[in-house]
């Protein structure tokens, strides 16, 4: 972060899950604070807290309704909204609320998910599906609480500074909400330097070889055997399936660890046990859950496999990179990181995650002593040009422009 040539600013970060366990959205608003309190007094409102650093203000916002999720949603909003009205410089929101002058996207808006397959219909009966669908829109009060509490967030009349993970999101906000560029801005996930926690951990005098080690030793993984990583909180989204269609092709000693809550593992499962493979399979398969910290998951790991079928960034495809794991991951289209990317120089990038013939020839490429090393020092060498400092710099800038906005608005309405 600069040295600080102006007013310090109180501001207040609006994340329901404060968790490492909850996914990259909530590690991304961690890792801003955790940059942001060293140089302004930061407010986290939220309904659990699991990450706490030092100088962060924390308020807990109850949960009387916990179910349906789209109810807690609009209590966590109106909550929010009636703490964070006053003494506030900046009201940062990663969540789906009409209120706080800087909204941070990370994922596609309801807006596009749910109403890009009618739009794209076309003919009698398409028109009939997108009737249905439009109806079954205004008769959900799931869906059309999400879709207005987006368009009071995201809507250029309504002056918020939005702000997208990737240049893929980013155009698509634009199309859809027609924001330009004074209001729209992408800043892209960050990794902290993993010196530091090896430090930290007391391991700064093992070699690389022996942080592996150590590291499945910690997690209770073979050492060795290959380990691919995948990590996701959804397995279907996230290309599980996929994976294991690939694992099932691949060498014996090549075994998989899934991190993460893997949300619907259980059915991506199920057509390998029904097909007589599952006790050969699950053998080499190794769920970790989720866990607090990633760090030693990628350590312990050989290559990072990440066939997505819808990211808007891949977080996990950078810090990745940023432990020197080479990693294979959707082409951009997929995979909002990617747009970054060149194949087989610092990653291998699939055109399509759901060919897994295609997984395994590029995990079997990466995998040879050649591509790998190579791979691996070309990823890791550019994601230390994607640190968190830098990345908390561009949003202090946000700030500062959504701070003297609000002061010329005040202004203007106390000269009328």
């Amino acid at each position: 972060m600069r040295d600080e040539p102006f007013k310090r600013l109180k501001i207040a970060v609006l994340t329901r899950h404060f968790s490492p366990k909850a996914g990259g959205a909530e590690r991304y608003a961690m890792a801003l604070v955790n940059a942001m309190c060293r140089h302004h007094e930061v407010h986290v409102f939220a309904q659990r807290v699991e990450f706490a650093p030092d100088g962060v203000h924390y308020h807990l916002i109850g949960e009387p309704l916990k179910r349906p999720r789209w109810m807690n949603q609009w209590w966590y909003a109106y909550k929010t909204w009636q703490l964070t009205r006053v003494g506030f410089d900046v009201v940062h929101s990663h969540e789906n609320t009409w209120h706080g002058q800087v909204q941070s996207v990370h994922v596609r808006p309801a807006w596009l998910s749910l109403l890009a397959a009618a739009q794209a219909s076309k003919g009698f009966t398409a028109w009939i599906k997108t009737g249905w669908r439009y109806l079954g829109l205004l008769i959900s009060p799931r869906r059309m609480s999400y879709l207005w509490l987006e368009h009071r967030r995201l809507h250029p009349k309504f002056g918020k500074q939005v702000v997208s993970v990737s240049k893929s999101l980013e155009h698509e906000l634009h199309v859809r909400f027609g924001l330009d560029a004074a209001h729209l801005s992408t800043v892209s996930p960050g990794v902290d330097d993993t010196t530091d926690w090896i430090r930290a951990q007391g391991l700064e005098r093992m070699s690389q070889a022996q942080l592996k080690r150590h590291a499945r030793e910690r997690l209770g993984l073979n050492p060795d055997r290959t380990w691919l990583l995948w990590v996701g909180n959804d397995a279907r989204k996230k290309g599980l399936v996929t994976l294991l269609n690939a694992l099932n092709s691949l060498p014996s000693h090549v075994h998989l660890m899934v991190v993460g809550q893997a949300r619907h593992a259980d059915k991506v499962l199920r057509p390998f046990k029904a097909g007589g493979v599952s006790k050969g399979l699950e053998s080499r398969l190794q769920f970790l859950g989720s866990l607090s910290d990633v760090s030693m998951a990628y350590l312990a790991s050989d290559v990072l496999v990440h066939p997505t079928l819808e990211d808007t960034f891949g977080m996990v495809v950078l810090e990745a990179m940023s432990w020197a794991r080479p990693v294979c991951v959707s082409e951009a289209k997929f995979c909002g990181i990617a747009a970054h990317l060149h194949h087989q120089d610092n990653a291998y990038v699939f055109e399509d995650p759901l060919d897994s013939a295609a997984l395994v020839r590029g995990i079997e490429w990466v995998l040879q002593a050649d591509n790998f090393e190579r791979v691996a020092n070309a990823g890791l060498k550019w994601s230390k040009t994607q640190n968190w400092a830098s990345k908390a710099q561009a949003v202090e800038a946000i700030y500062l422009k959504s701070r003297d906005l609000k002061a010329s608005v005040v202004f203007q309405s106390t000269q009328a």
